[in-house]
């Protein structure tokens, strides 16, 4: 079990460690630690919160009587109404509010919601960022704002010497990458150790391109991918994104055979389905929505994976990706390509999946945008 929050007199908010063997980092931090009434109510005046969440936020000496008596935790009370409430909202704000901050922190650096319940809830997030050198400040807000537990970043193109890691060490996350200059490059970042860690798809030891890293984190296999483009086709670049995926049905059938808590992230460079593109006529026969590519796609699907976003999201028009030309992001011209695949393990503990389209609005943006889940571990 995971700190609790309980009422103290005068109002204070108090968390009461509760210490369990396999949570270690808690194990070094003092046993109480206060948050006061009046630091509440000075966050919440600053934020710029809708009205609903404003009068519901009137933290008065009887209003927090009677949430004592009625017997709901401050856990479920922030959480459910200061965190996860203004979670659409906490773009416009360089720092996380300051509860979740103190929260935060008492965790001994683990996410938020492993303070609040009895299960570690990790936040996995997949970003194609296409160039750390140009996009490395967005990706610093991206990352203090949103505080995923791991990020998998594509199209780094950066060989693993110039990858920027001190700044990404410095907001307490660990690096590691495969890289590859101009081209390519893939990354898993994590505020959490990162273990037994492999670089390249199997299958071809010829290979030299940059599109594979996977790793163990909080007993979760995580695979950060970067799928081929294929186009134009036919030719040898469709053959080479074909033979690729022949490789990467291979190791998901390895995955599901090691009845692991085991996902494959990333971009994948395939259009789904016809809900996943504003103009699924015009792009039918290209490499990313065609038939062979599709079959290959659906192919490692119905081993048994979950695709996160359409199993929690049946509407039409979310997408992850919009070109930099013909104005596609400003006509909402995009197509949904980056995906995460679930092993049974892992989609049963599925909580969310959501995109970060707000992304694709900031000055020097990616043409893609984040796209994350969260699962209970």
């Amino acid at each position: 079990m995971f700190p609790r929050l309980r009422w103290t007199s005068g109002h204070v908010f108090s968390i009461e460690q509760c210490i369990p063997i396999n949570f270690p980092p808690l194990s070094a931090i003092s046993h109480f630690y206060l948050l006061s009434q009046q630091e509440v109510l000075r966050t919440i005046r600053r934020r710029n919160f809708p009205a609903g969440l404003k009068s519901y936020f009137r933290l008065g000496r009887k209003h927090l009587d009677q949430r004592a008596r009625s017997g709901i935790t401050l856990a479920e009370y922030l959480y459910k109404f200061l965190i996860r409430a203004t979670h659409p909202i906490q773009s416009r704000h360089s720092v996380v509010p300051t509860p979740a901050k103190k929260l935060y922190q008492v965790a001994g650096g683990q996410s938020v919601n492993a303070c609040i319940f009895g299960r570690l809830v990790m936040k996995i997030a997949s970003f194609n960022i296409n160039g750390i050198k140009s996009r490395l400040p967005n990706i610093l807000t991206w990352l203090e704002e949103t505080a995923p537990d791991v990020a998998l970043l594509q199209e780094i193109k950066s060989i693993d010497e110039n990858f920027p890691r001190e700044q990404i060490e410095d907001l307490g996350y660990n690096v590691e990458t495969h890289g590859q200059k101009s081209f390519n490059g893939v990354a898993i970042l994590s505020k959490h150790p990162i273990e037994d860690v492999t670089r390249g798809l199997p299958g071809d030891d010829e290979d030299e391109q940059a599109r594979w890293i996977e790793a163990t984190i909080n007993s979760v296999r995580i695979c950060g991918l970067y799928l081929p483009n294929g186009n134009p086709l036919p030719g040898p670049k469709f053959d080479y994104k074909l033979a690729w995926m022949e490789r990467m049905y291979a190791r998901a059938q390895d995955l599901l055979a090691s009845e692991e808590i085991a996902l494959m992230a990333g971009d994948y460079n395939i259009i789904p389905q016809p809900e996943d593109c504003a103009r699924p006529d015009d792009w039918w026969g290209d490499a990313l929505y065609c038939e062979e590519s599709l079959a290959a796609y659906r192919k490692i699907l119905n081993l048994g994976f979950t695709e996160a976003f359409r199993d929690r999201n049946a509407a039409p028009m979310n997408y992850t990706f919009w070109d930099f030309q013909r104005g596609a992001w400003q006509k909402n011209d995009g197509i949904r390509i980056d995906h995460f695949l679930l092993s049974p393990q892992a989609a049963d503990r599925l909580k969310s999946c959501e995109i970060d389209r707000h992304m694709r609005g900031r000055e020097r943006p990616s043409d893609h945008v984040p796209i994350w889940v969260e699962l209970e571990v």
